[in-house]
């Protein structure tokens, strides 16, 4: 704009900014401006003004920070495993450190261990012969079938004596305390299929 000096050349003048300017329109202009605001704020603070290139610093810096604060705001950080979204970090430094986050960790670090040593320990696994997986399942499958067949044997002795027990109680009638004594609990927390 204008320097501080007055004279013929510069006749408008602004005492708070302390400037001269050629025309009214000029003045009017740097009236309506930013700077100009600025500098009646440090009047009333009773400060001195400032001059416009330290202002338009002021401003570049004002702006710098402003745009590093929105870089802060749009942090976005996800932790997988405690399935949380943070949006500061610090909030998510915090979280980091803190020992729910790390006791989550090693659940899941369980977890993933667990996995891994029942696909280890699994006899189908592709590098074994084909004799030792079929003995293994061929052992299996007996013991299972012997089970079974030993179940099955309990369940058919416990139907046929409810049979014999509801012939007998046709041809004659007994009380109920003695048709209780006969019969034999059957347990069907198994399937019998």
């Amino acid at each position: 704009m204008a320097s501080m000096a007055s004279g013929p050349t510069h006749p408008f003048t602004c005492n708070t900014c302390q400037v001269a300017f050629r025309s009214s329109d000029l003045q009017r202009t740097h009236m309506q401006s930013d700077w100009h605001r600025y500098n009646l704020k440090r009047r009333v603070a009773s400060l001195p003004p400032l001059t416009s290139e330290v202002f338009a610093e002021k401003v570049l810096a004002n702006k710098a920070s402003a745009a590093a604060t929105a870089a802060r705001a749009s942090f976005e950080k996800v932790c997988s495993a405690c399935q949380k979204t943070y949006f500061s970090e610090n909030a998510y430094a915090n979280h980091l450190g803190s020992q729910k986050h790390r006791q989550q960790l090693a659940r899941m670090h369980m977890r993933d261990a667990d996995d891994a040593s029942s696909v280890m320990s699994s006899t189908f696994s592709l590098g074994e012969p084909l004799e030792t997986a079929s003995n293994v399942e061929t052992a299996s499958v007996a013991s299972v079938a012997t089970e079974r067949d030993t179940d099955l044997a309990h369940i058919t002795d416990g139907v046929q004596q409810a049979n014999i027990a509801d012939d007998d109680s046709s041809s004659r009638a007994p009380s109920a305390a003695a048709d209780t004594d006969d019969m034999v609990e059957v347990l069907l927390n198994q399937c019998l299929f």
